[in-house]
Formats: C-alpha cells, structure tokens, sequence
C-alpha cells in the first residue's frame, strides 16, 4: 500500500525517536565525551564479577574464601599486610544480585553527577569514598568480610547531596532531586540495619563523600582555573590522607589474633574466622578428607622447634602497667592479647615457637574478697570420680629471684575424639601479691626440650617492678 507524504514524515520522525530512544540508552553503557568514568567503572565492575564467575565463583552466593581469594576487605587480613583489600573490595560483588542492584545505583547517579564536575573527579570520587567506606567498616566490624561497589556509591551521592544543598541548580529541580536522593539515601541506611548489609561502609561513603563534594562545589563555583585545580586537589589530598590516618590506627593496634589468622591465611591452614560464622579453606576441607593418619595426630608431625642462632639476640620486654619486665629470645614471637574493655587484666603477653607458647597474664582485683576468691579458684585441681584431686596435676613450690611460685604440671590432651591424639606438658607458675591484689600467672606449653631451656632461662630474669 502507497503511502502519502505525512505518512512518511510521521513515520521518519517515530524512527527518529526510536533510535534517538536507543542511542541515549547506549550512550549510558558507552564512553563518549563528557561521560566516560561511570561506564568505564561499570564495566571494571562487570568484568570482575564475569571472571569471578568464570573461575567457578558461584552466580548466586560466593563462599567466604572465594571473596577472600578476589579481594574482599576482612580486618585480620587487611590491617596485617593487604591493605590493597580497602580498594579491591569496591569491586568485589556477592552475587548477581548484588552487583546488578549496585551497578543500577551507580549509572543512575553516575548521569547526573559526571556531567557535572567531570570525568576525573568521577574517577577520584569513586577511589576515594571507596577507600574511606572500607576503613569505616573495619572500624565498626573489621571482622566481618566487606565487598561491593555499595560504599562508594554511598560517596556519589554524598557528593550529589553536597552539589544540591550548595551548587547553583534551579531551585524546582534541586528540590525534587533532593528529595529523591534522601529517600534513597534514608532507605538504603535503613534497609542497611538488617543482618548482612554493611552499614559501616556506606555511612563512611556518604560522610566522606559529602566532605569532597563540597570542596568541589568551592572549585566550581572558583572562576580562576588555578584556584580550581588547588581547591580539587586540596580536597582530595584530605581524604586520602583521612583514609591513611584511619589505616595506620587501626593497623597499629591489631589484635594478637589477627597475626594467627594472617599466618594461617599464608599457610593454607584454616582461613576465615569471622563473626557468627564458621568458614574453612579448601587446603582444610581437603585435609579432613584425608585418612586420619596423614593429619596431625602425634608430637612428630607439629612444626619443629626453631633453635636460638648465632643471628638471635635476646630482647627485653617490659610493661609499666602490669609492673613486670624480662628478657626473651628473638627466636620466639611475641604478641600482646589483652582485651582493651577488660580493666581486670593488666596484661596478657604471648610468646610462641612452633608448638611451644608462653602467655602471662596479670590480673588486678578491686576488693580483697574477690581477690582470695580469684586465688583459690586459680589453685583449684580437677577431681577424679572419687572426688579426690587429680593424680595427673603435680603440684609444687618454686622460687625465682627470692619471689615463692606455685607450681603445676600436667599433660594437656590435643586431637579430635575420632583421632589418637598427642599430649604436651603444661607448666602453670602463680605468683599471689595481696598488698597489690594482684596476680601474676605464667602458663607454658612445652613440646620441645630446648624450648624448655628457653623458658627456664625466661622466668629466670622476671621481675616485678611495683613497689
């Protein structure tokens, strides 16, 4: 059927708007001038959870070492050496569902917001409140495994929040804009309380975002170029230096147990200890399957002993708080473990090599009742089926440096109920100081005889140090 001119026009125009619709459409997918750092991120992003896949990550939920192995932020790890996890984990999705609602979240804020202030501080703003939303999280819960792009996003739209509140946009649109980026800020926050959501990170997101945006508000609104670039460096180099601050504190106050975890982590052993939850590596699920002979069952098969050589030295040690100094080896490790919300342990030190561990511990009581009751609970035996103290725990005295100890030995069973097992002698010394209230104890697992050596020559050179 011929059809007339309109007909023809009309029809040339809805094809117009067909492909005007589609390439407006691509043009959110595909760099092009004035909006290249949010498809490039998208696509980064993308491409991550694509060979994620591919290595046989599971689409819907990842396992705990799976994210771990691409980079996921977990504090032990972290704060002990992979601080790269702080801006690995902003690409880093747990599942597709994850990452297609945070992909979402990112080009609808990436299209309003690049067109704005530009391609490079989209780049820098999307780093930047990613490495400030992951400290922020290992501050809150660094014990929790952290992933996603969800922190930086956060950051975006703190930046946005700062351009509506302080950038010069017509007034009916900055008020609708506004209103719909709170809501979606108010719910995400919301919705984030729930188990699993990581709140910490967008929290930190938003704040630092908010803080960079409006420096660039003042960089924009600057009419000299020159000021311009100083005002957008400026802000930059301010958060990145609160997110190095933010690090270097938490990486200098790490918990004894993150050094276990990391070597753990670097051995292959058992990898994740996290909050709540149980999550073994594939090394240990191997190990399991194996027969019970070839997992450790007996002294031979713990790592050996590493012996003082002419390269060690001996160092001192000494804690003000806890009243007490003495000399070690540089062959063993050292780690203090004392809980920071524990105001009855003054101190709780470590020392280990290989299978030989040395841990004092010094308790202060506040009142002298619960002080005798502390003391007789510390020098309490178990008791056999007859109610009798047991045979296995030998109990003595022992003097150093003119200070009286009490001391008792006995064999500490290690294996699981299926497995034959091994023992390794536990020494334990008490040292009771009533005017203080104080008291002191020195627990000693003991595998190795020239470990024992090391430890007598240890106890050898304590001394108290409170009047």
């Amino acid at each position: 059927m011929a059809m007339n001119s309109d007909q023809q026009e009309e029809q040339l125009i809805q094809s117009d708007d067909v492909n005007e619709e589609k390439k407006e459409r691509n043009s959110m997918f595909l760099p092009h001038k004035g909006f290249i750092a949010t498809p490039i991120l998208l696509g980064i992003n993308v491409l991550v959870f694509i060979l994620m896949t591919l290595s046989g990550v599971n689409l819907f939920e990842p396992k705990t070492l799976e994210l771990l192995q691409w980079g996921a932020d977990f504090g032990p790890l972290t704060l002990t050496g992979s601080w790269w996890r702080t801006l690995t984990c902003n690409f880093v999705h747990i599942g597709i569902v994850h990452i297609l609602m945070n992909m979402y979240a990112l080009v609808y804020i990436g299209v309003l917001l690049e067109p704005m202030f530009g391609t490079r501080r989209m780049f820098a703003a999307y780093l930047l409140t990613g490495l400030c939303s992951a400290v922020s999280s290992l501050f809150w819960h660094a014990e929790t495994i952290s992933a996603g792009a969800s922190g930086a996003i956060f950051g975006l739209y703190g930046i946005f929040l700062a351009f509506l509140c302080f950038h010069h946009i017509e007034k009916a649109q900055r008020n609708a804009l506004l209103s719909s980026i709170l809501i979606f800020v108010g719910y995400n926050l919301i919705y984030g309380l729930k188990e699993g959501i990581d709140n910490a990170a967008h929290i930190g997101g938003l704040i630092s975002g908010f803080i960079l945006g409006f420096v660039y508000v003042m960089a924009l609104n600057e009419k000299r170029l020159k000021l311009q670039k100083y005002y957008t460096m400026g802000g930059e180099a301010g958060i990145l230096l609160i997110y190095l601050i933010g690090l270097l504190v938490l990486s200098k106050n790490v918990p004894s147990d993150y050094q276990d975890m990391r070597h753990e982590w670097d051995s292959g052993l058992v990898q994740a200890y996290l909050t709540g939850e149980s999550n073994e590596s594939e090394e240990y699920e191997n190990q399991k399957e194996q027969p019970i002979s070839k997992r450790i069952t007996s002294k031979d098969q713990l790592p050996p002993y590493a012996p003082f050589t002419a390269s060690d030295t001996w160092l001192n040690f000494s804690s003000e708080k806890a009243g007490i100094q003495l000399r070690y080896p540089s062959n063993w490790q050292t780690a203090e473990t004392t809980r920071q919300d524990n105001e009855t342990i003054l101190l709780q030190q470590r020392w280990t090599n290989a299978a030989n561990h040395l841990i004092i511990t010094v308790s202060q009581y506040d009142t002298d009742e619960i002080y005798e009751y502390n003391k007789k609970l510390s020098l309490s035996i178990p008791r056999n089926a007859q109610n009798e103290p047991s045979e296995d725990y030998k109990r003595s005295t022992l003097t150093i440096n003119g200070l009286n100890f009490i001391k008792t030995d006995n064999m500490q069973h290690f294996g699981a109920p299926d497995e034959e097992g091994y023992e390794i002698l536990q020494t334990v010394l008490y040292y009771f100081s009533p005017e203080k209230k104080t008291i002191y104890a020195f627990v000693m697992l003991i595998n190795d005889e020239a470990a024992q050596q090391d430890l007598d020559d240890m106890l050898e050179n304590v001394q108290f140090t409170h009047p």
